[in-house]
């Protein structure tokens, strides 16, 4: 474990504080409109700014280290993104945050492609797996310690913003320092969105589905928390928690889905945040305490994420190897748009029956996930796991063509 660590430690690192800057802003945004006496479903347009801007350099991020590599693709990201974070404290302006939260979604989407290309690049079929748990562990350690880091100063002033600004541009220090060599770019096949979804149309209603779960409470936890008379301390121990749920759990759910099952396991976390969600809503009508309210929420926060890398599991099952890299890209596009509309679509249900509307509306979400997964098992039962690449090679002459093999059948 050590050497496999030493390998990636200074893509571990970058990722690490870029994410706890990340965070810190994430959390000062919301509180800082919801103080400034903005309506909800401003709010959740302007979080979700980011992942519109996310979902367009999804589209083009890669052409970018295509064109100067990593290094240089990082360096340039990094300080666009710390530009922006550091012009935010200059105006309490929806109109203006929402773009500077959508330049700092494509840089963000860039950033990622550097890094996991560039982990997955340094790891091997025997180390991929340790090498992407500690990657996922440390990012959700870091954004629950960034929404912790907001009790260091005064909301009423600019400090946030400026330490926000100076961990997002510490974090190309260990990029640009780095000796490790950096990624070949090579050439994978291709593979339309049309075809991804006639390959599994279940992965990619689940990984929209948890964009849209994901987006809603990561953009306004924060709100509701406050909304319903937290102070802001409570409100980082809320939200912490909500991202450190993921940090322990997304492992024994990747573990479950290994052993019995995508499907089982994507059904059962389904289920599992339905009933959450309920419980959450009674809060308001039983007087919960904050305890019962954190742990809730630390279930809730490791379920919503869980989806994803389930999703991406569950299609990987059914595609060559040369078609991860086309695949992993059409994927991340779904989840963006879900995470696009999620705050949109959280904050109106806030806005109608108040804060507790973001349970309503993720509570909805889930079961309507559920209802999608138990129709798909109907269509056709579970692949084998013991050959999990054996049962697709979708060809790449035409969005039409997976439906002649007949190993390739659409109802997976």
């Amino acid at each position: 474990m050590t050497g496999i660590l030493r390998s990636v430690a200074p893509i571990i690192l970058a990722a690490s504080i870029l994410m706890l800057g990340q965070s810190l802003l994430g959390i000062v945004i919301q509180l800082k409109l919801n103080e400034a006496g903005v309506a909800p479903e401003m709010i959740g347009l302007t979080m979700s700014g980011m992942f519109a801007g996310f979902m367009v350099g999804t589209l083009y991020g890669k052409r970018v280290v295509g064109r100067v590599g990593h290094v240089r693709a990082f360096a340039g990201l990094a300080g666009i993104s710390a530009v922006a974070v550091l012009v935010y404290p200059l105006t309490v302006n929806v109109s203006v945050w929402v773009l500077l939260r959508a330049v700092n979604g494509f840089c963000m989407a860039g950033l990622f492609t550097v890094m996991e290309s560039w982990l997955n690049e340094r790891s091997t079929n025997e180390t991929r797996g340790q090498v992407l748990t500690i990657h996922m562990s440390s990012y959700y350690l870091a954004l629950a310690l960034g929404q912790l880091m907001v009790n260091l100063w005064d909301l009423s002033g600019v400090e946030t913003f400026i330490v926000a600004g100076i961990l997002v541009t510490f974090s190309l220090v260990p990029v640009a320092l780095t000796s490790m060599p950096t990624p070949k770019i090579e050439q994978t096949k291709p593979m339309s969105l049309h075809a991804l979804y006639a390959c599994s149309p279940l992965a990619v209603f689940s990984v929209f589905m948890a964009g849209a779960m994901s987006g809603a409470v990561h953009g306004l936890a924060a709100v509701f928390a406050q909304n319903t008379g937290m102070s802001v301390f409570h409100v980082s121990l809320f939200t912490g928690v909500f991202l450190f749920g993921p940090f322990l759990l997304l492992w024994p759910i990747g573990r479950m889905s290994d052993r019995f099952g995508r499907r089982q396991a994507l059904g059962a976390v389904a289920g599992l945040a339905v009933v959450g969600c309920g419980l959450m809503i009674g809060q308001s009508h039983f007087g919960g305490s904050l305890l019962t309210t954190l742990l809730l929420a630390f279930l809730l926060g490791g379920l919503f994420v869980s989806v994803y890398p389930s999703s991406m599991a569950h299609a990987y099952d059914l595609l060559p190897r040369d078609q991860y890299v086309a695949a992993a890209g059409g994927l991340l596009l779904f989840n963006s748009i879900g995470l696009t509309i999620g705050p949109i679509l959280g904050s109106a249900a806030m806005g109608a029956v108040g804060p507790y509307g973001l349970f309503v509306y993720e509570g909805a979400i889930a079961a309507i996930l559920l209802i999608f997964l138990l129709y798909r098992a109907a269509r056709r039962p579970e692949l084998p796991m013991e050959q999990p690449e054996s049962f697709v090679n979708v060809p790449t002459t035409s969005p039409a063509a997976p439906g002649l093999d007949p190993r390739s059948n659409p109802e997976a």
